[in-house]
């Protein structure tokens, strides 16, 4: 727990408890968790207890976070081991280099691989942001339209989850939090405004719209987009099972409804929608075409792109689409919104 203040020095005020408890009954926590980094003590704690060596798993979290777990499993073992182990770390607990150190001597007599414990990112993760910071950075994309007490909490728990789960599968290139809030939160968010107010999101009798993100990847601008605009319904498409796993687990913790994942490629996806949103996605060229052929008539196709990419894009559409003009994201000088409007086929 002191090693995580001492990396999160911004939050070094925040109680923090530790908790060994049953894994099942772990999911339950949803606050920041660094297994990774101090596996180094669960491995003591196993060389204890190795009868219960399969139910351990240790969270870091904030206390009212860690009060919605009911009936921890496991209590603290007992035993001159284990308070020799934690004896130790409160002399190093100033410094995550030295639990490093510590990490690698302890790997041989709990015969684990050291290499577990190099990997710098897990050691020192990136503070946490609260909503009223992540308001502050959202406000340049938002523009006039606050950002609610519901969505800023919400954008705090979808961090988090990118965060911890970054450190397994590539989810994104940019680490730091506030650039994830930025250039991920903030482009898909000012995506969503676009949207809204050329009126994609209203369709006329009680059928809600639907919009697709084609190449989610880690949400992005598909979740954004839904919570922002929470009565339209939502598919997220990625063909990579990893991050279909991912795009799940943010639905369920946000509590999101009316959003599913489709774990496969666009081509296998046999429904249309009223908006598709494409971002980022790997040979731009190739998957153009098969998301504009999702879009129904009258439907808005929206690209976030770089501004390179607009002559492509209207060479690849061609006559059968209405273009807007791009517009420039805020804060930078190379990606644009590109929204363009199916023009309905005409009968010969």
């Amino acid at each position: 727990m002191a090693t995580f203040q001492s990396c999160h020095p911004d939050r070094s005020r925040r109680r923090f408890i530790l908790l060994i408890c049953h894994p099942e009954r772990a999911k339950r926590v949803e606050g920041p968790a660094s297994i990774r980094a101090l596996r180094v003590i669960r491995g003591c704690l196993q060389s204890c207890h190795p009868d219960r060596s399969r139910h351990f798993a240790l969270l870091i979290c904030h206390r009212g976070r860690a009060e919605r777990v009911e009936e921890p499993a496991l209590s603290l073992p007992k035993g001159p081991a284990f308070s020799s182990c934690l004896s130790f770390i409160r002399v190093i607990r100033v410094n995550p280099w030295l639990l490093l150190l510590f990490a690698l001597v302890l790997s041989v007599p709990i015969r684990a691989n050291p290499r577990r414990f190099v990997r710098l990112p897990a050691l020192c993760l990136p503070a946490m942001l609260d909503p009223a910071r992540i308001a502050e950075l959202l406000r340049p994309f938002l523009g006039d339209t606050p950002v609610s007490a519901e969505l800023a909490p919400q954008l705090q728990t979808y961090l988090e989850l990118l965060l911890r789960w970054n450190t397994r599968i590539n989810l994104t290139a940019v680490r730091a939090p506030e650039q994830i809030v930025t250039r991920h939160f903030g482009e898909s968010l000012f995506a969503a405004r676009l949207l809204r107010d050329a009126g994609a999101f209203t369709s006329g009798g009680d059928a809600r719209p639907i919009l697709a993100d084609v190449g989610s990847g880690a949400g992005f601008p598909g979740l954004p987009i839904k919570l922002l605009a929470p009565h339209i319904r939502l598919t997220l498409i990625e063909s990579q099972n990893k991050k279909a796993t991912f795009l799940r687990e943010v639905v369920r913790a946000l509590g999101v409804k009316d959003a599913e994942v489709h774990c496969g490629r666009a081509e296998t996806w046999k429904h249309t929608a009223n908006v598709v949103t494409t971002r980022a996605v790997e040979k731009f060229a190739t998957i153009l075409p098969i998301a504009a052929r999702l879009v129904v008539p009258h439907g808005r196709l929206c690209l976030l792109a770089g501004a390179s990419q607009v002559e492509a894009v209207s060479q690849v559409l061609g006559a059968r689409w209405n273009l807007s003009a791009p517009v420039p994201m805020p804060l930078s000088e190379s990606r644009v919104v590109l929204m363009g409007v199916r023009a309905p086929v005409v009968a010969t």
